[in-house]
């Protein structure tokens, strides 16, 4: 049995040596990336049991996936291989203020678009203590939302990460959904440009956790603030980060 199981697509990432642009670049540093395969990585490097769950093309860009998340101590002996299928890939341009990040995505037809509930092993999903996914996974296709449909009605405890990408879908389809999830979830994460995108939430932080929490009446809710911190609103007591002192 697992201490958390994660789902989703693993990416190959192309980002450009700051402060170069994409249209004067001519160097790429190759990375993999990944927000759920993020989470399995830390969990299992802070001692849990993890695994990942996903699908990947039979080719060296796959191997390679494998190995550096096996190489974090990630089980991916679940993951999917597909025949004649692709690996997403993004291109990553750093920004330098005022001129913000810039990402184009390539996934399209990816081996993960194309995964469906029929193709992956559930075993792990209903004997994990927690099952992890994000709103990435659903806006993918019919086939990945599908997939987090049965985790809903498969797994034991849900991990639910917003992770809002305006580029998969409007922020009127990805609280739909969200909306279905958040009931069941027992630990849900957001930040706080998500709140405002997806929830319309523009009031205090504290305000909109407990609002989301109204939402999510299981779930630990987890307020993502960046290098201030985070918010969580766990059973009507409210966490804050801790004051820094000089």
């Amino acid at each position: 049995m697992h201490d958390l199981v994660a789902i989703g697509e693993v990416m190959l990432r192309l980002s450009l040596p700051s402060p170069a642009r994409f249209e004067t670049a001519r160097q790429l540093d190759v990375q993999i990336g990944g927000a759920e395969a993020n989470v399995a990585a830390a969990c299992a490097r802070l001692g849990l049991r993890t695994a990942w769950l996903s699908a990947l093309p039979t080719n060296p860009w796959g191997a390679r996936i494998r190995r550096e998340l096996g190489g974090h101590g990630v089980d991916c002996a679940h993951v999917r291989d597909v025949e004649d299928a692709r690996l997403g890939v993004y291109f990553l341009e750093f920004g330098t203020p005022p001129r913000p990040i810039r990402v184009l995505y390539d996934r399209r037809d990816s081996a993960f678009a194309r995964l469906t509930p029929e193709m992956l092993d559930w075993e792990p999903v209903r004997r994990a203590r927690c099952v992890h996914v994000s709103g990435i996974t659903p806006a993918l296709g019919p086939g990945p939302r599908r997939i987090v449909e049965q985790v809903l009605r498969e797994a034991a405890v849900v991990s639910f990460d917003v992770n809002y990408r305006a580029a998969l879908w409007s922020p009127a389809e990805a609280r739909a959904f969200a909306e279905s999830v958040l009931p069941p979830a027992r630990h849900v994460f957001l930040g706080q440009s998500e709140a405002e995108t997806v929830f319309g939430l523009t009031g205090a932080p504290e305000a909109t956790v407990e609002a989301i929490a109204r939402l999510a009446p299981k779930a630990s809710v987890a307020l993502l603030q960046g290098e201030a911190g985070s918010l969580v609103l766990e059973g009507g007591r409210l966490w804050r980060p801790a004051r820094r002192h000089t």
